[in-house]
């Protein structure tokens, strides 16, 4: 039921994102075998839908209501799309529109609440819509994976890491970092930035899938200019995250390599003089092209893996 202070709007919204997190967090393969569990509604949305049935009725027939729904829907089946695999972009995600399936999904929820209660009680009317509503995005999911890596069940790893491994592997020792720090690619808990902040340095991040708060922006990496200010950073750090990207678009005969070279070099010119940025993957395929003049590369190997980590310092 809704919560002190919370409209029936704001409790259909709560209960979409409760379902979203259980359900969004599953492997795909974990998320097909859970269809029995999808198709069973959770109890307190159960009681809710019954107790309003005529409130979400209008609701429902709200058409400014019904697409912030649609619109929020999106939105989080697009986050849960990125955390399954980490190389696909928003305009690939724009590219499989989901909206018609959750149009859908309403268009039947109104279908169900309208008819009488006699005829079936309300849980058990819903698990065939639920059923449908499953099938359909299993089919999207999948027909997108499939459309961009040719797998319909690519799931790279997308992992969060340690602060401490992060710097490990980028070979950075925190009492030689120039302020203020950027981890470009900070992840959604953001732990490296979190970690500098308790040590008392100024370190701040930015990534598609954090929350924002005073030290995060949320944001694609190759659209958010806020951060990327002419000589505004000591440091930027981006471990696993704006390389590894850059090199998988680098590979893909359709990728946007060239997108990510220019924002390479507006990251570069967002080092105050002095400053570094430094990353793993490393690039060697696009730092040979570096003025040297401007720009020092150093590499180096990452122990017990076939990886380099890359610092690349900003001379002038």
């Amino acid at each position: 039921m809704p919560h002190a202070h919370e409209t029936l709007s704001e409790t259909v919204q709560r209960l979409s994102r409760d379902r979203f997190t259980r359900f969004g967090r599953l492997p795909l393969q974990g998320f097909q075998t859970a269809r029995e569990r999808f198709v069973r509604l959770d109890p307190e949305a159960t009681r809710l839908l019954l107790a309003k049935r005529g409130e979400m009725l209008d609701l429902l027939d709200d058409e400014t209501v019904r697409e912030a729904w649609i619109s929020e829907h999106v939105r989080q089946l697009g986050e849960v799309a990125y955390r399954h695999n980490q190389f696909l972009s928003p305009a690939d995600i724009d590219s499989s529109p989901a909206a018609p399936i959750y149009r859908e999904l309403l268009a039947r929820l109104r279908t169900a609440l309208a008819a009488p209660s006699s005829l079936m009680p309300l849980d058990q009317a819903l698990q065939p819509l639920l059923a449908a509503h499953h099938a359909a995005l299993w089919r999207w999911s999948t027909g997108l994976l499939a459309e961009r890596f040719g797998d319909s069940l690519a799931q790279p790893v997308c992992s969060e890491y340690r602060a401490e491994l992060q710097l490990k592997v980028l070979g950075i020792h925190v009492q030689q970092l120039a302020e203020p720090i950027l981890d470009l690619g900070c992840g959604e808990g953001a732990h490296l930035v979190r970690h500098l902040r308790t040590l008392g340095l100024a370190a701040w991040g930015m990534d598609r899938l954090a929350a924002p708060d005073h030290v995060v922006w949320q944001g694609d990496w190759l659209d958010a200019d806020a951060p990327l200010q002419p000589q505004s950073w000591g440091t930027v750090i981006s471990h696993m995250a704006f390389s590894n990207h850059f090199q998988h678009q680098h590979l893909r005969r359709d990728g946007t390599a060239a997108a990510y070279a220019a924002r390479y070099m507006k990251v570069l010119e967002a080092l105050k003089p002095g400053g570094r940025f430094a990353y793993a993957p490393s690039l060697p395929f696009f730092e040979a092209l570096l003025p040297q003049q401007r720009f020092q590369v150093t590499r180096r190997p990452v122990a017990g893996t076939a990886m380099e980590a890359t610092e690349v310092l900003r001379r002038t």
